[in-house]
């Protein structure tokens, strides 16, 4: 077998190993001689395996207790070494160290682990009869890595194989790797909130409940303040890593830091805690000392006759006292039932006026409802009227420019006839002079002139009467124009009103609102009012039924103590001070 990494190595003969093991009974009787030992270590490792009935009976370590942990973990070994092959095999010896073994390991991986490398010093040291001061001494003093003596009672080395032990362990390569290197590190928010107390500055500079958006930078300005070299650290992604003896500085100042400011808020609360016992002790010794004057007042009257008599009348000055208690909540009583009686009538007013208002703002609602649909109806017509009206201007526009129109065609006409008949007439003048054959030509003027005048007469009379049609639908527009515009303002006018009305009527209705609201406002307030008097009420009548019960109750005292006072007058009158004792004797069971 290679040991350290292949650079020792060993030859071993295993014939017979595992025959001599099965039948050597020293394997048998190894559990109870392993429990014998007088080493306390190994007999508590094997302590209570004699006669169990279970592997698991609390010597295996991380088994022990009765935390929920160790629980879990015990039910879990029963479960595996209750089944299977394990459950053949649970009283073997090897199974038990293997345990042990397991749950030590368990436990140094949730511990922080200090290794300790063993070297041996020569080969021949193993067969010897060394009891342990080697090793001491080997790890106590530097070696001699040369081969020379060193002094006195120490052993020498065998460097070759100190050698191959160091090169085989790596831990050479491991020591110039923790030196160059950086083998600690840590997350940047860990190292922020651990170490944040170094520098209280920071804190003050940005508040206790600041919240850090980047982490790097804020470890950053935290370092700066720890006047850190640079070399003794480097800024990674997500952590900051340091040489070797870097953080164990800064995990020691830490460590002073907290001191200091535990002992300073220790001494704090000591100071608060013995103000406060101090405190304390003030207000007892005033109170023993009052107490003591009470104590010592009393001593001094309580052998006197009148202090007697005065233990005696007092209580019917008590009586007398509740009496005028009595009178005063009778007196209060009836105030308060003058007061409900006042706020019942003015609710039952409010009611009225409420329900009466309610009406009006109905009314008022519907009225305006009435002159809204009123108002809307006069404002189609008038728009109706409108549109008639200008319809009716744009007829009578077309019937002038139709009237222009034939006109210009009459004088147009005119004017032809008048030349066609001077163009006649000369050319009859000239055909008369020249030819005697003239009347053909005077019949044909005669007919065209006929025709001509005819014509003439005719659109004259077609003229005439379109002109006195058009003139005829010219008054009737007019007329129906200025009946519209009649109807027109008299419908603004009628608008106009409904117009204020319907403000006026709209201001109302907001006015009746807003008292309607101020009443029900009122009207709830006095409810309440109501609710608590009724609630003050009843309380007035269980107190003034307490009070009448108090007040026969006392009534009957009084006059026993009346009947005593009395009796004891007569005694003291009597007897004199040899009367006071007796007295004092009946006056004590009242007290």
């Amino acid at each position: 077998m290679g040991h350290s990494y292949g650079t020792n190595w060993v030859e071993y003969d295993t014939t017979g190993w595992l025959s001599y093991v099965r039948q050597n009974p020293a394997s048998q009787n190894s559990l109870l001689l392993l429990q014998e030992s007088q080493k306390k270590i190994i007999s508590s490792l094997f302590a209570g395996r004699a006669g169990a009935n279970t592997v698991l009976s609390g010597s295996i370590a991380g088994l022990e207790g009765g935390s929920q942990l160790a629980l879990r973990r015990a039910t879990s070994m029963r479960k595996t070494f209750t089944t299977g092959v394990a459950g053949v095999k649970k009283r073997s010896v090897c199974i038990q160290i293997k345990l042990q073994v397991d749950a030590l390991i368990d436990t140094l991986k949730k511990s922080k682990l200090h290794f300790v490398h063993c070297f041996l010093p020569k080969a021949s040291a193993w067969r010897g009869d060394a009891k342990g001061p080697y090793a001491r001494r080997v790890s106590s003093s530097e070696p001699d890595l040369h081969g020379e003596h060193c002094e006195a009672g120490l052993m020498q080395l065998e460097v070759p194989l100190l050698r191959a032990q160091i090169r085989g362990s790596r831990l050479l390569d491991a020591l110039r790797m923790y030196r160059q290197g950086y083998p600690d590190h840590m997350v940047f928010a860990e190292f922020r909130r651990r170490f944040e107390v170094l520098a209280p500055h920071l804190s003050k500079k940005h508040g206790r409940h600041y919240i850090v958006t980047d982490e790097r930078r804020a470890v950053e300005e935290l370092l700066q303040s720890l006047e850190l070299e640079q070399s003794c650290f480097q800024m990674g992604v997500s952590r900051v890593f340091f040489r070797a003896g870097t953080l164990a500085k800064l995990e020691e100042q830490r460590d002073k830091q907290l001191c200091r400011s535990i002992t300073l808020f220790q001494a704090a609360c000591r100071g608060f805690l013995a103000r406060q016992h101090f405190k304390k002790r003030k207000i007892q010794d005033l109170a023993i000392r009052c107490v003591q004057k009470n104590i010592k007042k009393n001593k001094g009257v309580k052998g006197w006759p009148w202090w007697k008599l005065f233990t005696t009348v007092r209580p019917l000055i008590e009586v007398q006292l509740t009496e005028d208690q009595i009178r005063a909540k009778d007196e209060e009583i009836q105030q308060l039932k003058g007061r409900l009686e006042k706020v019942e009538k003015e609710r039952n007013e409010l009611r009225l006026s409420s329900d009466r208002l309610e009406s009006k703002v109905a009314e008022l609602t519907s009225e305006l409802t009435d002159e809204r649909n009123t108002g809307e109806s006069a404002s189609q017509l008038l728009d109706a009227e409108t549109a008639e009206r200008l319809r009716g201007e744009k007829d009578m526009k077309d019937l002038q420019a139709k009237y222009d129109a034939l006109k210009k065609q009459m004088d147009s006409m005119e004017m032809e006839v008048m030349e066609a008949r001077l163009i006649r007439a000369a050319e009859l003048n000239g055909e008369m002079d020249d030819d005697d054959t003239g009347g053909e030509w005077r019949l044909k003027y005669e007919r065209a002139s006929r025709e001509i005048d005819f014509t003439k007469k005719r659109l004259q009379q077609e003229f005439e009467d379109k002109l006195e049609v058009e003139q005829q639908s010219k008054r009737q527009l007019e007329r129906r124009l200025t009946d519209l515009q009649a109807d027109s303002e008299e419908t603004q006018r009628a608008l106009h009103t409904l117009r204020k009305k319907c403000q006026r009527l709209t201001a109302e209705l907001q006015d009746t609102k807003l008292h309607l609201e101020g009443q029900q406002g009122r009207n709830h307030e006095l409810e309440k009012k109501q609710r608590r008097f009724d609630s003050e009420l009843s309380q007035a009548h269980e107190e003034a039924q307490r009070e009448k019960q108090g007040r026969e109750k006392l009534g009957r005292e009084k006059d026993m103590l009346i009947a005593e006072v009395f009796g004891l007058k007569q005694q003291l009158e009597v007897g004199g001070p040899d009367a006071d004792a007796p007295s004092a004797r009946r006056g004590s069971p009242s007290f």
